[in-house]
């Protein structure tokens, strides 16, 4: 009995520790040259341990961590798509520099030479 107190109170303060750092913000793009409407202009992440949530009005993306520090964070992420019957993959990286405000967003289409990109701000919403 006494283990599954223990093992209860581990679990409820590593969840409340996990919970302290998830972070959240609200993120407002311009994109750059023809972005085909992969970039969203407004998107919400979501930075939670390693992982990364992105929520776009095309849908949600997870993501990983790829870099935190105190200048910022890099997040990469991957998402399946079907477009005019075609099927494919988008490989996503957002930057964020926390000093100057500048995120700035890279759409890569696997098997093609193109990529989108946008530049704009976030703001910490948690």
């Amino acid at each position: 009995m006494r283990f599954l107190r223990f093992a209860g109170l581990a679990t409820s303060l590593c969840l409340g520790a996990f919970a302290a750092h998830a972070e959240s913000y609200a993120c407002q793009m311009t994109t750059m040259g023809q972005s085909g409407g992969w970039v969203p202009e407004q998107f919400q992440v979501t930075l939670s341990g390693q992982e990364a949530m992105i929520f776009t009005p095309r849908g949600d993306i997870a993501g990983r961590i790829a870099r935190y520090n105190a200048s910022g964070f890099s997040v990469v992420a991957s998402q399946q798509i079907s477009n005019a019957g075609q099927h494919g993959t988008l490989n996503y990286r957002l930057t964020y520099n926390s000093r100057t405000n500048v995120a700035r967003v890279r759409v890569t289409p696997l098997g093609y030479a193109n990529n989108f990109s946008a530049r704009g701000s976030c703001v910490r919403q948690s």
